[in-house]
């Protein structure tokens, strides 16, 4: 939510637990914060796309980042998602 929102920790991995809330580019809702949520390998996306319709709840370990003036979380490979 909004107290890891800082610079100081962008790059830092966190386990999160959220809702999809929005796809392409798809958004995450943490507690009542509204993220991004990115992949930077293409295959990767779609699978997350997939496995993750608009409303289910995921788990995942995301690096956090800022990108376009809103936080995100990037995900880097198919084994940082909960099965």
């Amino acid at each position: 939510d909004a107290a890891i929102q800082k610079p100081e920790l962008i790059g830092q991995l966190f386990l999160v637990d959220a809702e999809v809330s929005a796809e392409k580019p798809m958004q995450i809702k943490v507690f009542t914060e509204e993220m991004k949520l990115w992949s930077f390998d293409k295959d990767l996306r779609l699978e997350i796309y997939k496995r993750f319709p608009v409303g289910s709840k995921m788990s995942f370990v995301g690096e956090l980042d800022f990108h376009d003036g809103r936080w995100q979380f990037v995900v880097h490979d198919l084994s940082w998602l909960e099965p």
